[in-house]
């Protein structure tokens, strides 16, 4: 219940920022950067809302431990959730992972052969955007 209410003031935040966002005349990159976090963004609003949980000091874990796992996955040293070093992420990750309306969603956009590199993808933006 808590998740829908999440949700459902997400997705009238995002109908409120979508109007803001028409009629806007800021610059061209604030303009760019809404109309990426609108498209790229609104088909992860679980997602979203998994990370948010998390508040900000928890947040800013994320961010630093995202640093060495993407170094650990560029070296090729993992390759998938149970191989994550990163406490906080290995956590959301799983979570994340055993959420099939999470899943579902972030398979409908993105394509690759490892869970993990769509689920660290996924957390990646939506901290980004944060």
């Amino acid at each position: 219940m808590k998740k829908l209410i999440m949700l459902a003031a997400l997705a009238l935040s995002v109908n409120a920022f979508a109007v803001s966002f028409v009629q806007t005349t800021a610059s061209p990159f604030v303009t760019a950067t809404r109309l990426v976090e609108l498209t790229v963004l609104a088909p992860f609003a679980s997602t979203l809302a998994t990370v948010q949980q998390r508040g900000v000091a928890g947040q800013e874990q994320l961010k630093d431990e995202l640093v060495a796992l993407n170094d650990d996955m560029l070296s090729g040293a993992v390759k998938t959730i149970d191989e994550v070093r990163q406490p906080a992420l290995k956590e959301l990750f799983a979570e994340i992972a055993a959420d099939q309306s999470q899943m579902n969603s972030i398979n409908s956009v993105l394509e690759s052969d490892s869970d993990l590199e769509k689920i660290a993808g996924t957390v990646a933006a939506v901290l980004m955007n944060q």
